[in-house]
């Protein structure tokens, strides 16, 4: 989140924040209350915008190669044993047919359905089985042939994750790259063979389905006519970020970027912020006992918008130019990157604000706050830019 452009006020040493790329380290995962029960293995859908967090969130589900989700999360969120297994994703994972070879199989008329509850049987610990794995497609036609026997390793599978107490759980994103060219009619399909299958896989305590879908591809969804599809509905999350959500975020992501001298500077700022005790003691050390150590937010940081209006107020000032007309700087940003319903995404805050810090080092330097309001500006058109780029490219495909 940190760039290696460095602005020296009286207030101390800012940077300028970047975007986040994946995969989000433990340190800058920042879990707002409102999407805990998103992650929940109770939740079988999870439904969001485009920048809200879906692949964020699938990716630390994912996070480590022996199949278990970021720390952050086990600390928060799982207190049994859990693996997780990508189901599909945008990333090369030998758990789930890549985009040319699954679009292959549904162009050759294969039923979705057996391709997923392939994916789910290669990925059981269930020692020998019967299911041929030399290719996706052999896989897939055993499925289409022998579902009683497929079912009946799902079942054996469950008895040995709960004898072990532990569960696990398949994780499917960016489930529009089931198809090379966006085909919708494959990917419905896809999506509506998906949510069957994660439907029937609800009568499996140690087993589960997480599925992220952007809200565009669930409204359009033919889902109606899945029998019980109410179980899933119930339970379904939609993910939002408020205002307090995405500033503590952004103090999150300033505060834990990757060990170096920028990062210990602002540190050592937030200790010294006002109100003085804030993060700890003025004479606490800026640094955790290891350089990769998480540092934790205050509650108050996490929570309170009047903390957090004071911290966002030693960067950005209170207002949006010479007079109290134009706005404050702490809710002008996201009013501005709010859509028709009002929501900001993460993806467009952090983008503004990283482009407002560089506009504010190369053209105000010598300015008061390290954050100038004509930077914020420019960090908002360049956001909203981004974002209708992002959308209309969207929609042509």
């Amino acid at each position: 989140f940190f760039s290696s452009r460095r602005r020296h006020t009286r207030y101390g040493t800012v940077t300028g924040v970047q975007t986040c790329a994946l995969p989000i380290s433990d340190q800058q995962l920042f879990l707002p209350w409102t999407h805990q029960k998103a992650l929940q293995l109770d939740c079988s859908l999870v439904i969001g915008a485009r920048g809200v967090g879906k692949t964020a969130w699938a990716t630390a589900l994912l996070a480590n190669h022996d199949h278990q989700p970021s720390a952050a999360l086990l600390r928060w969120l799982f207190p049994h044993p859990l693996r997780t297994v990508a189901g599909f994703s945008d990333r090369d994972h030998n758990s789930h047919p890549p985009t040319p070879v699954f679009d292959a199989l549904m162009r050759d008329q294969v039923d979705p359905y057996n391709i997923w509850l392939a994916i789910v049987l290669r990925s059981l610990q269930t020692g020998s089985t019967p299911l041929p794995k030399q290719s996706w497609a052999a896989s897939a036609s055993w499925v289409g042939d022998h579902l009683e026997e497929a079912w009946a390793m799902v079942s054996q599978a469950n008895q040995v994750l709960g004898a072990a107490k532990s569960h696990q759980l398949f994780v499917f994103d960016s489930l529009d790259r089931v198809s090379r060219d966006g085909n919708w009619l494959h990917v419905s399909a896809a999506i509506k063979a998906l949510l069957r299958l994660a439907l029937e896989l609800k009568n499996f305590k140690h087993l589960h389905i997480k599925v992220f879908l952007r809200t565009d591809q669930y409204s359009r969804g033919s889902f109606a006519d899945l029998p019980d599809i109410a179980k899933i509905r119930a339970t379904r999350v939609e993910l939002l970020w408020s205002l307090i959500d995405l500033h503590a975020l952004l103090w999150q992501c300033l505060c834990n970027g990757p060990p170096s001298a920028t990062r210990e500077a602002f540190r050592t700022w937030c200790l010294r912020s006002s109100p003085a005790s804030l993060f700890d003691s003025p004479d606490a050390a800026a640094t955790p006992s290891s350089p990769e150590a998480r540092w934790e937010l205050p509650i108050p940081v996490q929570q309170e918008e009047s903390v957090q209006r004071q911290l966002f107020e030693r960067l950005a000032g209170r207002r949006m130019g010479s007079g109290t007309r134009r706005g404050v700087p702490y809710t002008w940003i996201v009013n501005h990157l709010a859509d028709a319903q009002g929501q900001a995404t993460p993806r467009s805050f952090l983008t503004a604000i990283r482009n407002a810090a560089e506009e504010s080092i190369y053209r105000f330097r010598t300015a008061e706050h390290p954050l100038h309001y004509e930077g914020l500006k420019r960090g908002v058109q360049v956001a909203s830019d981004r974002k209708s780029t992002r959308l209309n490219s969207s929609h042509s495909s």
